[in-house]
């Protein structure tokens, strides 16, 4: 089955690219992305991309998909060691690149002018690969890990018909491709748009420089994703004042947006005539799990919403499933875009669907009397230093009055990380901490950064913290 039957749209546009001021229609995306058999032309091979959001990667992309190929996404702008790591764990059949070279691999000719082509020398090392995986993704947007989520063509498919059904994506939709594609939000925004016959403007550019926005006023971008990181800079940026006549929907996922935002947000689309939607998802569960109706803001703002179409959520609580309202347990979703399971090597490839449509989120949340779910917190976000169970996105929700704060823990201290902070400020914030909690000030240590650091995706990068 052809995963984007692209044929039907023709001349259509399906990219832009801004940065080149060209555009590639349906047609022309085809034809680029049937190059993929002169690079593969055997039964179903897996093919290592390193993605920039750029024309010829997404027609490399879409064409492996639609031969059947496995693809492994990546970053394209991950460290050189962390592409050979991921590579000779898993010994793909070929690696396509903009820059780096392979121990084990052979340059050849690639059909794609931005891209380099590899070829596996040895191909008795290249793994065993179950008919049904698809695509690979790294667990969150992190780089360098070797675990990797294996998603099927029916996970794909289904999440971008749900987005599309939710969104009312239709072929006059233009969004910006403000995400990387090798993020799975990024990249449900590229499946919903190209299954939709719609259009998704690229850039190279970020948020926080001008040619981005010269693009969405110049190609009357409809839509725009954004993190929570994205709409804070947007915000700083003053966008309330930026002309785009044409936007009409907003939407945020990747972790949790300050209130206060969600309704400025929602007030500002609301007069524009258009949408500010929330969304919550999990690379395990394809990119959506659920997303709040605008209806129920303002007075939800603090919510994630309710299941994508399709999909159920569910709470539980010691193994038991929580019926009655405003009880805490874990967040737990079921739906056709559930991944297969987890791959830690290449064995891994060639395994079954090991989930069988169900994800326990790994979220703590509750929903109210009108089936409105909330999340509360992180099971694994708990420090239990001197034996309390402290929730660190408590924490950081506590020191928001202070600034941008990252909590973490050792067996012995709670770590905070300021951004923007002082000596000055750090003092005050542990001072708040330990009278909220009770605790003496020693269980709390603060560090002031410039900058915490954050993932491609824009999330703060808790691991790198960690290591601090």
């Amino acid at each position: 089955m052809v995963l984007f039957p692209l044929e039907p749209m023709g001349e259509t546009n399906a990219l832009i690219d801004s940065d080149e001021a060209r555009t590639i229609s349906y047609g022309e995306l085809l034809y680029s992305s049937q190059k993929i058999q002169a690079l593969a032309p055997q039964e179903k091979t897996l093919i290592f991309l390193f993605s920039r959001n750029r024309p010829d990667e997404i027609a490399a992309y879409i064409g492996g998909l639609n031969a059947g190929h496995t693809i492994g996404l990546f970053d394209g702008t991950m460290p050189a060691a962390f592409k050979q790591q991921l590579v000779k764990l898993y010994y793909p059949h070929y690696v396509l690149d903009h820059a780096a070279e392979q121990e084990g691999y052979e340059q050849i000719a690639s059909p794609w002018n931005s891209l380099k082509a590899y070829r596996l020398i040895n191909p008795r090392q290249a793994p065993r690969l179950h008919p049904h995986l698809q695509l690979l993704l790294a667990t969150s947007g992190t780089t360098g890990n070797p675990k990797l989520i294996r998603l099927s063509q029916a996970n794909l498919i289904s999440n971008a018909r749900s987005i599309i059904q939710y969104l009312k994506i239709n072929p006059k939709e233009r969004a910006c491709a403000s995400l990387p594609f090798h993020y799975s939000y990024g990249l449900s925004v590229l499946h919903s748009h190209l299954l939709a016959g719609a259009s998704i403007v690229l850039t190279q550019s970020s948020a926080a420089q001008q040619p981005f926005w010269n693009a969405m006023q110049s190609y009357a971008c409809t839509s725009l994703a954004g993190v929570p990181y994205t709409y804070r800079l947007m915000d700083r940026l003053g966008f309330e004042k930026i002309d785009l006549p044409a936007l009409k929907t907003l939407t945020q996922a990747g972790g949790k947006l300050e209130s206060s935002l969600v309704l400025k947000y929602h007030d500002m689309m609301r007069r524009r005539g258009g949408s500010f939607l929330v969304m919550y998802g999990q690379t395990e569960a394809t990119a959506r799990i659920a997303y709040l109706p605008p209806k129920h803001l303002p007075k939800k703002s603090e919510a994630i919403g309710i299941a994508i179409p399709g999909g159920k959520l569910q709470l539980y609580l010691e193994g038991h499933e929580i019926t009655a309202p405003n009880q805490i347990g874990e967040l737990v979703y079921h739906g056709p875009n559930v991944m297969l399971g987890y791959a830690s090597s290449a064995e891994d490839l060639l395994k079954d669907d090991e989930m069988k449509g169900w994800l326990p989120t790994g979220d703590l949340g509750y929903f109210d009397a009108e089936g409105i779910y909330f999340i509360t917190g992180r099971i694994k976000r708990i420090s239990k230093v001197y034996g309390l169970r402290i929730n660190l996105d408590d924490v950081e929700t506590a020191l928001s009055r202070f600034g941008i704060a990252a909590a973490t823990t050792t067996d012995v201290q709670i770590c905070i990380f300021l951004e923007h902070g002082s000596p000055e400020l750090c003092e005050k914030c542990i001072r708040h901490l330990a009278d909220l909690y009770g605790l003496h000030p020693s269980t709390f240590r603060c560090l002031a950064l410039s900058l915490l650091p954050r993932t491609s995706s824009g999330k703060i990068n808790y691991q790198q913290l960690a290591s601090l």
